[in-house]
């Protein structure tokens, strides 16, 4: 137990086997201490918001288009229930962690930016 002003925490020490542990106790401490908010990204429109944000950070040049893609596809389309109309730019993105070899991965490069700016011009 650990005390941290007038309220007392039970904080348990974690083994090198209960390492995959580690972020659910440091949650359960952030709202036990009530010292931060809920992320915004938890809700499905903040997921969408980070999704049209790396679209246009692709199209723009500002991110790497295989990088953010990769993001979209974990912190987006996985977690909003694998929308359609994401299932295009994660196509290309997929292509991408195939082997390929250099000629082709432009072209799937190319493909991740359409597709992003296509996203971005959607409903």
């Amino acid at each position: 137990m650990a005390i941290h002003g007038q309220k007392q925490l039970a904080i348990d020490s974690l083994s090198r086997r209960e390492e995959g542990e580690a972020h659910d106790l440091f949650q359960a401490v952030i709202a036990e201490l009530d010292i931060a908010p809920p992320s915004p990204i938890d809700t499905p429109a903040g997921r969408w918001q980070l999704v049209r944000w790396l679209c246009q950070a692709i199209t723009d040049g500002t991110a790497d288009p295989e990088f953010a893609g990769r993001l979209i596809w974990y912190r987006g389309w996985r977690e909003l229930d694998y929308p359609d109309s994401l299932r295009p730019l994660i196509s290309w993105v997929s292509q991408w962690d195939e082997w390929n070899p250099d000629p082709e991965r432009l072209l799937i490069r190319k493909g991740i930016v359409e597709e992003a700016g296509r996203f971005l011009e959607g409903p």
